[in-house]
């Protein structure tokens, strides 16, 4: 695990050593092509509201944690503990239902840290230690929230500009899957223009076949991180998650396919 800044620094640093740094433009000249990699799909994009918000807050574990992502499934959504390059410290996302999100943050926090620890011990568990073995931990700071919507653009192109990453699509983050998919957007389109490129077309004529090589990989991946979303909204299949969660955990087979798809896409 390291923070952000530093492997951005990392990545300009190869960059650099491998010749890739920032082309200049001589006045007046265009652009072949324009990437927009930040975060925000527009307006013009299709929205699913799953009626969910996500508390967000830095936590130390003192016990029971370790340095890998721990992750709970309760009634109304994922309840993730993000490792940090720190010991012992984790980054929370824990979902639920605008109302309890509400009452949640006005909990000082020994009561926040309460509510949390009973509910992480009645929860379903995915790689999580067991209920008994729910780690101690203590809230850093405040908590705050945002609400949980999908936000998919509906044209990833759109003249000579091409979105990748959250600028094509926002997900819900149950599956975790937003930034594989960001990193499979950013391949793929290298791939192409480096197709175009070695053959001597535009780098704009790529653009098409990049659309095409993307459809099946983000259209299953916004389907599933979609479906596991909405299941949380239906009691009757709570039992049928921890049975599903449980039979992963004995069907190792199963278990390597389903951790490449989410890695390496459908191709």
């Amino acid at each position: 695990m390291v923070r952000y800044g530093e492997l951005v620094a990392a990545l300009r640093t190869a960059a650099a050593a491998a010749g890739l740094g920032a082309t200049s433009h001589e006045p007046g000249q265009e652009a072949e092509i324009i990437i927009d990699a930040g975060g925000n799909p527009g307006e013009d994009c299709a929205v699913l509201d799953f009626g969910q918000s996500a508390l967000l807050a830095d936590i130390e574990a003192e016990s029971g944690a370790s340095d890998c992502a721990l992750e709970w499934f309760t009634a109304n959504g994922p309840i993730a503990l993000l490792p940090h390059p720190e010991p012992k410290r984790f980054s929370l996302v824990w979902c639920g239902t605008p109302e309890d999100t509400a009452r949640r943050l006005k909990l000082d926090p020994q009561g926040f840290v309460a509510e949390l620890t009973a509910t992480m011990a009645g929860a379903a568990r995915s790689n999580a230690p067991a209920p008994g073995d729910t780690p101690s931990l203590t809230l850093l700071g405040r908590p705050y929230s945002v609400a949980l919507t999908r936000r998919t653009r509906k044209k990833l192109v759109s003249g000579k500009v091409v979105a990748i990453g959250n600028a094509a699509q926002a997900l819900h983050p149950v599956g975790a899957q937003g930034l594989n998919l960001g990193f499979r957007d950013s391949f793929e389109l290298a791939q192409c223009l480096g197709d175009a490129r070695a053959v001597g077309r535009g780098l704009g004529s790529a653009l098409g076949q990049y659309t095409r090589s993307r459809k099946l990989d983000r259209g299953a991946v916004i389907a599933a991180t979609d479906a596991l979303a909405v299941a949380f909204k239906w009691p009757r299949l709570h039992p049928l998650q921890s049975l599903a969660l449980e039979a992963l955990a004995h069907l190792p087979l199963t278990r390597r396919a389903l951790v490449r798809a989410f890695m390496f896409g459908l191709r």
